[in-house]
Order: structure tokens, then C-alpha cells, then sequence
């Protein structure tokens, strides 16, 4: 069995200060304080540490917290989110549990700053297509894709996949409700949709079944079963509660391969491991959040398909349709209605 050292954090200070800190603003919305307390600290998950940014302008719902961090560090102080939009700025920090209202997310989208939001954005296929081409410039935080545990593995991926294509995908979300809010199960399914999609060929279907908490110390839990068009069988298991875990496993002519926050791991066909890469992966949504902001820095925003961006947004409100309607519904349904003018 191969085994790996632990992995280093992707952006070590030397690759950080090599270059000139970018100036960022931010705008701390309901839920976003503890995650702001985070990047405002000193420390590995500081802004200017864990990503290379300079904050530059900074306003929020709760202005005590802005004005601390605007003390601190320099930044001007922002009284609504039109005056962060209008600052100039490389990117536009939004966090929260809440997506902007519309006519905010516009003013957002005015200048050529890339939007990176701690709640889904776009929120579903019609914002997509209402925003249009501008959702080139929306992030949201966090994502799998985005972790540093999916980027070590992605030679097993390739690896795996040579071998043939995946009989079946299984994805496993948990976090814990809480004040902030940040990775609830609509967060989560959306991140669970992008995941698919990054591994497989688009969805044919998805039937999902939920359960509202019964008080205030029960989970939100989703199940959903998708087909893809080549007929490989999706699981996702959505709960927030139970805890920290993020995990993806594959199954298929290449065996069977895990990708986890704390490991990696590769079964040959006949059950023998073959790889295990240990890793140290985010144990909460804050970590996880300025670990995908982490990548974003690196990637200097990162490419996104925007016909991919709205077929994940499509098998998400697939998903919350079978929802409501007990039946297996379509994504591409889904998006051919959104699209209509």
C-alpha cells in the first residue's frame, strides 16, 4: 500500500508576499461575523496570510464588527453595500447566510470585480439567467472543488477515470446548525451538485426526499438519487447536524476512490487499498470557507463554465422540486423553463 506525508497548506507565506496584496472589500451580512472574526485575526487564516488580500473597504448589518476590523487595519468604512460595490476594488467579499437583493448583487456586478459570496450565487437557474453573462464573475464559498484535499487528488481522479467511467458516485455533506449559517443544506446541495458535475456527464435525472427539523436541536436532512446520462447511479446525503464531513467516493471499472477533508483513499477492484494521502482539512465551515477563498486567491478567481455554472444550478432546483412533488424530475426541464423569457 503507497502511503503519502501529510500535505502542506497550498499557500505557504513565501508564495503570499511575493506579490503585492490585492485590495479587496467586504461587507459582513447576517451570519458572517464569525467567519470575518477569522479572517480579521492574526494568523494562517488571516485575509492577508491565507490569501494575499488587502482589505481596502469594509461595512456590514452590525457595524460595531465593521468598524473594529476598519480600525484595525486601515480599511475605510462602508455604509451600505452600493458603497462597497463602488469601491475600487479586485473583489467584492459578501458574507452572510443571505444572498443580496437583487438591485444590490447589480450594483455589485457593475464594475469588473469578481463577486465571491458565503451564500449561493447565483440562487437558483432564473437569477442565472437574469444576471446573464456578469454570473462569469460569482463565487461562492465553500466549495469541494475548491479544496485542497480535491486538488491532491486529482491524479488518482484522472488515474481512476482512465480506467472507465464511473459506475456510481456517492456525496456525503454534514455540518452543524448554528448562528452562522454558512454551509446550510441548500448551500450544501449546491456544493453537492458542482462535485457530481465536476466528475460525471450531466444529470438525466434526480428524485430527493427531505425533513424539516422537528425543534430547534434536529437536523435538516436531504437524500436525493440522480441518474447521469451515461447511466452511472448518484447518491447525496445532506445533514446539518452531527458535525464537520465532506466526503465524494467513486466506484467503477478503477476500483473505488474516497476524497475526504482528512484523507484520501484508493481501493483496487478487488477491495485491496492501494493509496491512502492523509491530509489536514478543514473541521468547520470556516475553515472551509477561507480554504476555498485560499484557492480562489491562488487561481486569481478560478475559470467558471457558465453552461456548467447553470447545469448545477438546474439539478440543484431539480432536486427542491422532487422536493415538493414526490416524482423524479428533470434538470434540463428545469433549465429549458428558467431560460424562457
Amino acid at each position: 500500500m503507497a502511503s503519502r506525508p501529510e500535505r502542506q497548506s497550498v499557500a505557504s507565506p513565501s508564495e503570499t508576499s511575493a506579490a503585492p496584496a490585492v485590495p479587496i472589500s467586504c461587507w459582513i451580512g447576517l451570519g458572517g461575523d464569525t467567519l470575518a472574526a477569522a479572517l480579521a485575526a492574526d494568523g494562517p487564516q488571516s485575509l492577508e496570510s491565507s490569501c494575499g488580500w488587502r482589505l481596502a473597504a469594509i461595512g456590514g448589518e452590525r457595524r460595531a464588527t465593521a468598524s473594529a476590523w476598519a480600525a484595525r487595519t486601515g480599511a475605510s468604512e462602508a455604509a451600505s453595500i452600493r458603497d462597497v460595490a463602488h469601491g475600487p476594488t479586485a473583489v467584492h467579499l459578501i458574507l452572510g447566510r443571505e444572498m443580496p437583493a437583487d438591485a444590490d448583487l447589480d450594483a455589485l456586478l457593475g464594475s469588473e470585480s469578481l463577486v465571491v459570496g458565503t451564500a449561493p450565487l447565483p440562487a437558483n437557474t432564473v437569477d442565472a439567467y437574469r444576471i446573464g453573462d456578469r454570473r462569469a464573475r460569482l463565487r461562492t464559498v465553500p466549495l469541494l472543488r475548491w479544496s485542497d484535499a480535491y486538488r491532491v487528488a486529482q491524479p488518482l481522479v484522472e488515474e481512476f477515470l482512465s480506467e472507465g467511467p464511473a459506475s456510481g458516485a456517492t456525496v456525503r455533506l454534514r455540518s452543524t446548525a448554528d448562528e452562522t449559517g454558512l454551509c446550510s443544506v441548500d448551500s450544501m446541495l449546491l456544493d453537492a451538485c458542482d462535485i457530481v458535475l465536476d466528475l460525471l456527464p450531466g444529470i438525466d435525472s434526480v428524485w430527493a426526499v427531505g425533513r424539516s427539523p422537528a425543534s430547534a436541536t434536529d437536523a435538516r436532512v436531504l437524500a436525493a438519487i440522480a441518474r447521469s446520462r451515461e447511466g452511472a447511479v448518484i447518491s447525496i446525503d445532506l445533514a446539518d447536524g452531527g458535525g464537520w464531513e465532506r466526503s465524494v467516493e467513486l466506484i467503477g471499472p478503477g476500483g473505488r476512490l474516497r476524497i475526504a477533508d482528512d484523507a484520501i483513499l484508493r481501493w483496487n477492484r478487488a477491495g485491496q487499498l492501494t493509496e491512502q494521502i492523509e491530509l489536514n482539512g478543514p473541521t468547520d465551515a470556516v475553515g472551509a470557507c477561507v480554504e476555498s477563498l485560499r484557492t480562489l486567491a491562488r487561481l486569481r478567481g478560478g475559470r467558471e463554465d457558465l453552461g456548467r455554472q447553470v447545469a448545477r444550478l438546474a439539478f440543484a432546483d431539480a432536486a427542491r422540486l422532487s422536493l415538493r412533488t414526490g416524482n423524479a424530475e428533470s434538470p434540463s426541464s428545469v433549465e429549458e423553463i428558467a431560460a424562457r423569457p
